[in-house]
């Protein structure tokens, strides 16, 4: 129940910064329009109808996906346990009854929830057998499960770095090219493709999507990411937690 409470003010909160949240919107719906204009562009200038076994239709399909995940898979987690650190808020979250990790979990998926449900509707009516939407649904719950560790890892960081805000660019380029907002990752030289595929990234965004938008191939696939997706849930579970007791240690309760 005290995580729900999070979850429930966190989505409150959504609702009453409208302004950021309109801005947000603003800004991805311009980035998404720029994606379908350049692929618009690229399978009108060429012969074939179907490009790395995307046809036009799976490809625009698949950039709104993405760009609709790009709403869940924010960057909020790091920099909202950053703050918690060098304010010494973190103090006050200590010494209640809960546990940090799973609190911020808590306001991630409540700040988040609307997409979520966009994403679960999409996935109910896209899909025609029930075993596969029921699978998809799982997949899609573990990652965010193990976006969110991620984050956490990273939002650790701040009990050794003196700012955080200088990981933002970096993390944002990673996550548009891993995470297949400009373009679909299989697209990319085949030995490139096998070394990023199964990056935690790659997994949560551009993998999922082609799930869905590939049909024919999405229960063999399904298997092999799924796999990957719960091993490094545990990898990441096992750092978040080692790192966050190390980084108490440092901490001195009135801010770093």
């Amino acid at each position: 129940m005290k995580y729900l409470t999070s979850a429930k003010n966190s989505f409150l909160s959504l609702l009453t910064y409208r302004a950021n949240f309109l801005i947000s919107l603003i800004s991805r719906a311009i980035q998404l329009g720029l994606a379908f204009l350049m692929w618009a562009a690229i399978y009108q200038n060429t012969a074939d109808t179907v490009i790395q076994g995307y046809t036009a239709s799976q490809m625009f399909k698949y950039l709104l996906l993405t760009a609709l995940l790009s709403f869940i898979f924010t960057f909020a987690p790091v920099f909202k346990l950053a703050s918690s650190i060098k304010t010494g808020r973190l103090n006050t979250l200590l010494l209640r009854p809960i546990s940090i990790n799973h609190d911020s979990l808590a306001i991630f998926l409540g700040s988040s929830s609307p997409f979520i449900l966009l994403v679960l509707v999409f996935m109910t009516i896209s899909q025609t057998h029930i075993v596969m939407t029921l699978c998809l649904i799982g997949y899609f719950i573990l990652s965010l499960i193990v976006w969110h560790e991620l984050m956490f890892i990273i939002g650790t960081l701040a009990f050794w770095l003196v700012q955080i805000w200088p990981l933002r660019p970096i993390i944002n380029g990673l996550y548009l090219l891993f995470g297949g907002l400009l373009f679909p990752l299989d697209i990319l030289p085949p030995f490139i493709y096998q070394l990023f595929r199964f990056f935690p990234i790659s997994l949560v965004s551009s993998d999922f999507v082609e799930l869905i938008v590939k049909e024919e191939q999405s229960l063999q696939l399904m298997v092999v990411y799924s796999v990957a997706l719960i091993g490094w849930y545990l990898v990441l579970k096992v750092c978040a937690n080692f790192l966050f007791k190390k980084g108490l240690k440092k901490f001195e309760g009135v801010g770093l």
